[in-house]
């Protein structure tokens, strides 16, 4: 449950009078009669302050360690609603007391977001039992959610709690040592759960506290006061079935609105439109227009309970669908591919995890989006389509930056959010340390016709400025560029630091005369001590292409050097689509001692250990500036 969003207190006026809610009963819990407990007996004065046909929400953020290795096995988030079907009062067999004990008897019920509907779960029984016999000893008996569905999912924390009808209060004072000694004790003495040995009762706070001193296991409860479960946070050792137990680490929140999409908000409209550049490993590099034509609610099926073994579940999740359309180089222009789900989230999750019915990663994220909620995507369960052991994420306040690993297989997943736009910035996953496949927002930019001198913006690389002169001969001419810390090609420059990678593309190169890239160097990188070295990626060159160092006349041809302003322009032959990769890099010279006088021997100049390499790719269809820096840019932190 996001901690900076109000839950709304009244559900939607559709949903308290629809005939579903009719049979369910309303979201909130206004008593309209005590229902007593037995026994008739001028001392007991204790009485459920619930309506027969209220309906408790709660939302479930849950993990689940194995007992001995420690290793997660399973964590999920999810709500449930706990329907009040009736009370009645039956004898409990209690330490050989027959106790009159009043029940309180509950069905488990989903909010559908695609219907508008409450619907039945399929789980029902017993949450709570109170008695009270002033001839026996005890003389208050109480149990929860024990042998009932409700106990796995609330372990054995109490739902509902009885009010002190005499004194008008919730006394969990009172209550805590009645639930200790009937309750907790009898659990733990049937191997249910873990023992505890230290307790905190507070009336004024509606706490319950319970704690194992030796094995931190603790329960930490709050309610409210008609004496129903506000909150509560557990640590405990569980049965899960005869013989296996897990250690369940859970929190539980009471709320007033069963929709679990209410907090989700898109940073796009209908009409808005995105560019970003795909590679992957085996179908290589494509450009892609993605232009947002609308918004609904679908469900998809997922572990989003507490046993996996139970099967798929579904889950609802808002959406966000585009028109993908793909560039084609022939016809120079984006051909429409696809209409597609874009972004998915709901108040759990900021995108579909891939334990659901198939792989997915968004262009576009939910703005109230959270790290906690990322940390739910990322065990085998709720992460089945790469498996991450560790994950890891940092927000700088703009830029939620995070890394996901599975040791066993050499696998990561980097990827980077601007959740100021909820939009995708980048996203990298790599197998043994090679990439496999990335993609990238990029830059659109209209040109005029005649010259266009334009300043390139990069929101990872600070260090340098980047321009770009353009002279075409109509408009109609567009930019597409995005300038990255990352290499966009499944391989990285052979040797040496790199800077950067940027990515540049023309719409309607023929209607372009000239194009060049300025580069200006800090000054701390001084240009007449400097050699620079250029790479070219050739992508015709094997199954995915290499890197070749460009020779000398090639760069007297392309690379013109601007020692007054510290800078270097590279001018880029138009003839046909173009792309290009280069980066600056600097050594200081001095003859080789040691050689013939010819050789050079280049160390680094202090204070500045970057070395920068400049290199052009070709690829028949595409403009493609990359870059890459990581000594100075840390773009995933941990």
């Amino acid at each position: 449950m996001r901690k900076f969003k109000i839950k709304n207190v009244l559900l939607s006026i559709f949903l308290l009078t629809s005939p579903i809610f009719t049979l369910f009963g309303t979201l909130l819990i206004n008593a309209k009669a005590d229902i007593p407990v037995p026994e008739p007996h001028p001392k007991n004065a204790w009485a459920w302050k619930v309506n027969l046909g209220d309906t408790l929400w709660f939302e479930f953020e849950v993990e689940q360690y194995d007992e001995y290795s420690h290793d997660k096995i399973h964590m999920f988030k999810n709500s449930l609603g706990i329907n009040i079907l009736g009370e009645y009062i039956t004898p409990m067999n209690f330490s050989g007391e027959l106790y009159d004990v009043s029940v309180i008897d509950a069905d488990s019920v989903r909010f559908n977001n695609v219907t508008g509907m409450v619907e039945p779960d399929f789980n029902s029984g017993p949450i709570a039992h109170f008695g009270f016999n002033i001839s026996s000893s005890p003389h208050e008996f109480y149990q929860g959610t024990l042998f009932t569905p409700f106990y796995q999912k609330f372990g054995c924390v109490p739902v509902i709690l009885p009010i002190n009808v005499t004194s008008g209060i919730l006394d969990v004072e009172y209550l805590g040592n009645i639930i200790n000694i009937t309750y907790l004790d009898p659990l733990y003495s049937d191997g249910k759960i873990n023992y505890f040995d230290y307790f905190e009762f507070d009336n004024i706070e509606r706490r319950l506290y319970f704690e194992n001193s030796f094995e931190g296991y603790f329960i930490d409860a709050t309610y409210d006061v008609n004496g129903t479960l506000e909150t509560v946070e557990y640590f405990i050792l569980q049965e899960w079935w005869p013989g296996y137990k897990v250690e369940v680490q859970e929190k539980i929140y009471r709320i007033f609105d069963p929709d679990i999409t209410n907090e989700v908000e898109w940073g796009v409209d209908i009409g808005y439109v995105l560019y970003f550049g795909e590679n992957s490993y085996d179908k290589k590099f494509v450009e892609k227009k993605i232009e947002i034509t609308g918004f609904s609610i679908g469900n998809y099926e997922g572990y989003w309970d507490f046993d996996p073994g139970n099967g798929l579940l579904p889950m609802s999740f808002k959406e966000v669908w585009a028109n993908i359309s793909v560039w084609d180089p022939s016809m120079e222009e984006f051909r429409f591919q696809s209409q597609e789900v874009v972004g998915i989230a709901n108040n759990f999750y900021p995108s579909l995890p891939w334990q659901a019915t198939f792989p997915f990663m968004p262009y576009i994220f939910d703005q109230n989006a959270t790290m906690e909620e990322l940390k739910f995507m990322q065990n085998k369960f709720t992460c089945r389509y790469v498996h991450l052991d560790d994950f890891h994420m940092d927000f700088d306040g703009k830029f939620l930056h995070f890394e996901g690993m599975n040791y066993s297989q050499s696998q990561t997943i980097r990827g980077i959010v601007d959740m100021e736009s909820g939009t995708m910035k980048l996203m990298q996953f790599l197998r043994y340390d090679n990439l496999e496949s990335i993609m990238f927002e990029k830059n659109f930019v209209p040109l005029f016709s005649g010259y266009n001198n334009l300043m390139l913006m990069s929101e990872f690389i600070h260090e340098l400025s980047f321009r770009t002169q353009i002279t075409t001969t109509t408009g109609g001419v567009n930019l597409l560029y995005a300038i990255l810390p990352v290499s966009p090609v499944p391989q990285r420059i052979p040797y040496g630091e790199l800077l950067f990678y940027t990515d540049m593309m023309v719409t309607n190169h023929f209607s372009v005369n000239s194009m060049s890239m300025t580069i200006t160097l800090p000054w701390d990188i001084n240009l007449n001590s400097s050699r620079l070295l250029f790479f070219r990626w050739d992508s015709y060159d094997g199954f995915h292409g290499n890197w070749h160092e460009m020779s000398e006349e090639e760069i007297n041809k392309t690379v013109t050097f601007d020692y007054d302003s510290n800078s270097v322009t590279i001018e880029f032959d138009m003839n046909e689509p173009f792309s290009n990769v280069f980066a600056l890099g600097y050594e200081s010279k001095y003859d080789d001692e040691y050689g013939n006088g010819d050789d050079e021997y280049y160390e680094e100049i202090p204070g500045y250990d970057l070395l920068i390499l400049i290199g052009i790719i070709s690829f028949t269809s595409l403009a493609l500036i990359k870059i890459i820096r990581k000594s100075r840019v840390k773009i995933f932190k941990k």
